[in-house]
């Protein structure tokens, strides 16, 4: 479940943050970890996922950014396309 927290940022019942950057990124964080991952906004958003990074973190914790980066986006109002 999202909340809305500040204009273009929601926040999920489990504690981690889904917002918009930049013109060109979304952020995603988890406690300490931050994610940034490259998107185009359009009607439909598009999320660059060979542009998903962050520093020390293992292919679960990957997969579990970038499905968490499109819920947040969804629950923003945005259909998401990832390519």
């Amino acid at each position: 479940m999202f909340q809305c927290g500040a204009p273009q940022q929601v926040q999920h019942s489990d504690g981690y943050v889904v917002q918009v950057a930049d013109r060109h990124h979304v952020e995603y964080l988890d406690g300490s970890q931050r994610w940034v991952v490259e998107v185009e906004f359009a009607p439909v958003v598009g999320v660059y996922r060979d542009t998903l990074g962050s520093e020390g973190s293992s292919a679960a914790d990957f997969d579990t950014a970038l499905r968490r980066i499109i819920a947040g986006l969804e629950a923003m109002g945005s259909k998401v396309e990832v390519s």
